[in-house]
């Protein structure tokens, strides 16, 4: 879902002259934020081989449910709890604004918004931990 909204969000503001570019991404930033975290929580649940998984996914280590751990799982657990701390899963996590930034003088006042970039870098970032973990249990 998150790739066909950033797929949406490039190109509407490749194409669109109607709005400035806060208010392109003011429309996309929440969703597609939502739903890199909610993969990010699917992921968490697989990599502790959760025994019951809930209607809705974690979003961040500190909503997983109580449950032992090997050594190999609760290392890797702590590090992404370390990454939600400070890192980029800690800017992915951080809230995003509700509709368009506050406006100064008549001018909307930039960066305090994620854009389009952003959102991709950490759906990049968020791939290849993927991949990374997936790698590593194929070891064990």
């Amino acid at each position: 879902m998150a790739r066909i909204l950033l797929d949406t969000w490039e190109s509407t503001i490749r194409s669109e002259k109607e709005f400035s570019s806060d208010v392109v991404n003011a429309a996309f930033a929440p969703a597609v934020r939502l739903h890199l975290i909610d993969a990010y929580g699917w992921f968490l649940l697989d990599a502790i081989k959760a025994a019951r998984l809930p209607d809705h996914p974690p979003h961040g280590v500190a909503d997983l449910p109580k449950q032992q751990n090997d050594l190999p799982v609760a290392e890797l657990i702590e590090d992404f709890a370390r990454l939600e701390r400070s890192g980029w899963l800690a800017d992915l996590l951080s809230p995003v604004p509700a509709g368009l930034p506050p406006e100064r003088q008549g001018m909307i006042v930039g960066g305090t918004l994620p854009g389009l970039r952003d959102f991709t870098a950490w759906r990049d970032s968020l791939l290849s931990l993927f991949g990374d973990v997936s790698e590593i249990a194929q070891e064990y």
